[in-house]
């Protein structure tokens, strides 16, 4: 991932004796659908060890993936790696990607503000507005075709044209709950 194009000032810098942070960066493989994202017990002490900072950028991009794959991919993946955070003391920075799709209940040309934005999640038959992690429960908890239904509907009053839109507006949430004052 680091030899990549987007990192060639930084190589360039490394190669020049300039400065080197390729060897203050460690990239790990795991799986975030797994328990402890799929890591090594080794490679978790040396997280909670060393780790000061967290570039998360996991994602399944399907933009039309079936509502309980998105949120278990996207939702309950970061939830496992906020977990594994929590435990981390050196921690000082978890850097989330998300997405400007987030956005799309704005109204068109509007200003995009740097903020999570709460909105009325409500389902047919459920009398109060729940939170992201409510609602999260209730669709993952459904049978799958109920479930796509459901979001469907709630997606479309919300002007959202992707379940990775969705999802990820859900997992702002979440990670907004957990690391935000």
């Amino acid at each position: 991932m680091l030899a990549g194009p987007l990192f060639h000032v930084l190589h360039k810098e490394a190669s020049s004796g300039a400065r080197n942070v390729f060897n203050k960066v460690q990239a790990l493989d795991g799986d975030l659908m797994l328990p402890s994202c799929g890591l090594s017990v080794s490679a978790l002490e040396t997280l909670r060890s060393e780790a000061t900072i967290i570039i998360h950028c996991a994602a399944d991009l399907t933009l039309d993936a079936e509502i309980q794959k998105t949120l278990r991919a996207n939702y309950c993946g970061t939830r496992e790696l906020l977990s594994l955070a929590l435990d981390m003391p050196r921690l000082k920075c978890l850097l989330f990607t998300s997405t400007y799709y987030v956005n799309n209940f704005l109204p068109r040309n509007s200003p995009v503000e740097e903020k999570v934005h709460e909105l009325p999640l409500i389902l047919p038959g459920i009398k109060d507005a729940l939170d992201h992690s409510q609602l999260v429960d209730v669709l993952l908890s459904l049978p799958p075709e109920e479930a796509d239904r459901q979001a469907a509907d709630l997606m479309c009053s919300l002007n959202f044209a992707s379940t990775y839109a969705f999802g990820k507006l859900l997992t702002e949430q979440l990670v907004d709950d957990i690391y935000m004052p």
